[in-house]
């Protein structure tokens, strides 16, 4: 479900296909009062606007939000980092669905904020599970959205 978009960015739930084709991962978090982004940019905020039955007896709701180009959960387009980069509605939809593993370090990165995916995780891992599908996408999973 796309949420906003134009040639720069969109903001999404990204649904990502395990290996295992029967399962998906919401990798969103909600935008709210605490969304993160990066400094300078403005905060997120939404605007509640008219809410309640029409004259034809249907409910509808209609809201303004304000979000900074790099807060909470987005793609960013490729133009963004160099000159003739594709904006957002050139990237081919191939480009943004693959196959999704997770690799989960959140034990590691529990006590310490500086805790990275090592090659004895990635070990771990593939011993555990097997090899890589070929054109997998490795999420690495450290929790913490919970801060």
């Amino acid at each position: 479900m796309i949420l906003l978009t134009c040639q720069h960015l969109f903001l999404c739930l990204f649904l990502v296909g395990s290996a295992n084709a029967d399962e998906y991962v919401d990798l969103t978090y909600n935008f709210d009062d605490d969304t993160m982004a990066l400094p300078g940019v403005a905060p997120f905020k939404l605007k509640q606007g008219e809410r309640g039955y029409t004259l034809s007896g249907y409910w509808h709701e209609r809201n303004s939000l304000e979000v900074g180009e790099h807060a909470g959960t987005h793609l960013d387009a490729p133009a963004h980092t160099h000159e003739g980069g594709w904006t957002v509605d050139q990237i081919p939809l191939e480009h943004l669905v693959a196959p999704g593993v997770k690799i989960d370090i959140r034990e590691k990165a529990e006590n310490d904020p500086s805790a990275e995916l090592t090659p004895d995780d990635l070990m771990a891992w593939l011993d555990d599970h097997g090899p890589l599908p070929d054109g997998v996408v490795v999420f690495v999973y450290t929790g913490w959205g919970s801060r």
